[in-house]
């Protein structure tokens, strides 16, 4: 515990200004990381603060500790500075270092996350997950509150409300374009940026399969007879869809396949006269 800067005196402020310990276009002049004891039972929690004084009543936001203060009184808990940080983002960031340190995560401490905050990536210790979805699991809405779900989103409480005619225009719009190519819908300049920002964000590494390949169990169910039933379907849809017929090589193609080999992409396009 001689991390902790315990009621540190003006001299120790005007040093941490002096040495650029706060941004002066900032709104607070001190971020910092903290840790609240419990005087009771021992129990620690580890946050982030920003203030423009060090000794504000501030003892902690998180969910369990606000509990532990209503339950013990604020007069039971004491909190201590361990790291003063040069901005908001940093004091944030370190706070898992303190919480593995201090070992404040439930059910030895007050913290929930071992990042020290929620809503960000692996957030949640996998016991905490645990303990959700057990808690989660089978549980159904009584119908008193179903009730009251559904009238929440009656009339002009629902977000849809009024813009059927939207929605509908988004289904015949999507509809009229289908077998179109990006070229063909928004032009050919347009269209070519379309296609290389998608192109850009699946190649490569940002592509799920980059470096991978596929088993030979995959392979094989890849490969492998499809039921009667799937088939019989995908039978019905070409039969449905009508062909679309390519300028270049005046190929009957599939509008699923037109847009890949055909229309601007047919290799036939550059030789015909």
């Amino acid at each position: 515990m001689d991390k902790i800067l315990k009621n540190p005196s003006i001299e120790e402020l005007k040093a941490w200004s002096e040495i650029g310990f706060y941004f002066k276009s900032m709104l607070k002049k001190f971020n910092y990381v903290y840790i609240t004891t419990n005087s009771i039972n021992g129990k620690q929690y580890i946050g982030d603060h920003s203030s423009n004084i060090l000794e504000d009543e501030y003892l902690g936001s998180g969910k369990l500790i606000i509990k532990a203060i209503n339950k013990y009184g604020k007069k039971k808990f004491k909190r201590e500075i361990i790291e003063i940080c040069e901005s908001k983002e940093e004091a944030f960031n370190k706070q898992e270092k303190y919480i593995n340190e201090y070992n404040t995560l439930i059910p030895n401490g007050y913290n929930i996350s071992p990042k020290g905050g929620l809503g960000v990536k692996k957030s949640l210790s996998k016991k905490s997950i645990d303990r959700i979805r057990n808690k989660l699991l089978g549980r159904k809405d009584s119908k008193e509150t179903r009730n009251k779900k559904r009238l929440s989103r009656l009339g002009n409480l629902n977000p849809m409300y009024g813009k059927n005619d939207q929605v509908l225009n988004a289904v015949k719009k999507a509809k009229s374009n289908k077998g179109k190519t990006f070229e063909e819908i928004f032009g050919n300049e347009k269209g070519e940026l379309i296609k290389g920002k998608i192109s850009k964000k699946t190649s490569k590494e940002n592509n799920p399969m980059f470096g991978k390949k596929h088993s030979e169990r995959t392979k094989e169910k890849m490969r492998g007879p499809k039921s009667d039933e799937h088939k019989e379907k995908l039978s019905r849809a070409k039969l449905k869809a009508i062909k679309k017929t390519c300028p270049y090589c005046n190929k009957s193609i599939d509008p699923s396949n037109y847009g890949r080999y055909h229309g601007n992409n047919c290799n036939k396009k550059h030789i015909t006269l």
